[in-house]
């Protein structure tokens, strides 16, 4: 899994509150996201180059040694 990387217009995080009120889950970024797409038109970019999703100490171990190669 890639994290993503959210850019958001002004006009649109002033929506977060309407969103929660609409039923917009909470506990995950993508959520909003979601939720905005069928409110707005949305863009996206793939982004060139690696990205590490580092969620625990082994995932963190493994990205140290990849940039200390």
């Amino acid at each position: 899994a890639v994290p993503p990387f959210y850019c958001y217009r002004a006009c649109d995080v002033k929506r977060i509150q309407e969103a929660l009120d609409n039923g917009c889950g909470y506990d995950a970024p993508g959520s909003f996201a979601a939720w905005l797409s069928k409110q707005t038109p949305m863009h996206a970019y793939v982004m060139p180059g690696k990205r590490y999703d580092i969620g625990d100490i082994n995932s963190y171990e493994y990205v140290k040694s990849v940039f200390l190669r």
